[in-house]
């Protein structure tokens, strides 16, 4: 009678063996390619290393790997014993056991029988991509095996195939991605909700411009990638902040959530056309010339935003005006105005009254 399920630590892993056959398979989320097996033949066989098999599971989700087996319990009048088993996945001098590796901890458990075990591993990560591989060393000279397979995580993701516009509606085409091999049945999802239970990879969906889309594999319904949505309207923010002087630095940043990224352009108030590309517009050495009001447009595949306009001021840096009076030269700083606009006025101004006290200052000598 088959012993009930029940969890082991790792170094009761699989406490059999030798027998008439032997296979070993994995199962990962849905994703499972091709079939890894030894047969025995009369309890004699050369143990050894077998081809790789080829398994993949999405990011976050659980994969399994499970060691199914019989034997009999004794070869030639003597008890088949394990001496020892080993998980691993890095080598060096001697393998590594999986239970010292601090990437995996509180994140595998076994589940074992005497005609199997379960090597489960939980919140895959990308990481966690590599060759995996389980030995066991028996009492008997032949019971040596190296079983091996070869993890890859993928993660899910969306993209945004094509975009439709007809009068007064838009629709989206979108497509499921993974690095693992086809698989048949899809979810789709409309902000946070079912939207479409099975389907193929590849749905083609009304859209409006607050819609996010994600996708999942059925069966793992709570791994979904991320999803895509059109822009938020983006934000100025000029840096630095407070009275720009001329001469000086000025950076203006658009910032939008969206996904996938969006890409940017400015835009100055006065000419309506675009003057330049990118997150930044940089000003290395800005003038008054360069006041005005900005605004930026944040666009994706779903669509485009625009931002507010942020009006820039600036102020004509102070000059220094000579003035000569009883044969002495002074030098004195004209302040700019508050706008920079009546600049010229004021140098007139400045200059006349000089020239008025000199004119007074020599009829009363």
């Amino acid at each position: 009678m088959n012993r009930p399920l029940h969890f082991l630590p790792l170094d009761q892993f699989c406490r059999s063996l030798r027998g008439s056959a032997m296979s070993f398979t994995a199962a990962a989320g849905g994703f499972v390619v091709g079939l890894l097996s030894l047969s025995v033949v009369g309890g004699q066989s050369n143990w050894g290393e077998t081809d790789l098999t080829q398994v993949c599971a999405v990011e976050g989700g659980t994969v399994d790997l499970t060691c199914d087996y019989k034997y009999p319990h004794t070869t030639n009048h003597q008890t088949t014993r394990v001496m020892k088993e080993l998980w691993f996945t890095k080598e060096g001098k001697a393998p590594v056991d999986l239970r010292t590796d601090s990437n995996y901890t509180n994140r595998w458990w076994c589940d074992c029988n005497e005609y199997g075990c379960i090597l489960r591993i939980t919140n895959l990560k990308k990481c966690d991509s590599g060759i995996y591989k389980y030995k066991i060393r028996t009492n008997h000279p032949a019971g040596v095996c190296l079983q091996a397979i070869q993890l890859s995580v993928t993660d899910l993701r969306v993209e945004v195939t094509k975009l439709h516009k007809t009068r007064g509606s838009k629709s989206v085409e979108l497509n499921c991605q993974h690095s693992c091999p086809p698989h048949r049945v899809y979810m789709w999802f409309s902000n946070g909700r079912v939207m479409i239970r099975e389907t193929s990879s590849s749905v083609f969906v009304p859209f409006q411009s607050t819609d996010r889309f994600s996708c999942a594999v059925r069966g793992f319904e709570n791994i979904t990638s991320p999803p895509v949505y059109a822009p938020n309207r983006p934000v100025v923010a000029v840096s630095p902040s407070g009275e720009i002087m001329e001469g000086s630095s000025v950076a203006l940043t658009c910032g939008s959530d969206a996904s996938p990224a969006a890409t940017y352009t400015w835009y100055k108030r006065e000419s309506f056309r675009n003057i330049s590309h990118g997150a930044q517009l940089n000003f290395t050495s800005i003038q008054p010339s360069d006041s005005g009001g900005y605004y930026c447009t944040a666009e994706n595949k779903l669509g485009v935003k625009r931002s507010q306009y942020t009006h820039i001021d600036v102020e004509c840096a102070p000059t220094l005006l000579s003035v000569t009076s009883g044969g002495r030269t002074q030098s004195r700083a004209s302040v700019s105005p508050g706008s920079g606009k009546y600049i010229a006025v004021g140098m007139i101004a400045a200059v006349l009254l000089t020239v008025a006290f000199a004119t007074v200052f020599l009829w009363i000598r």
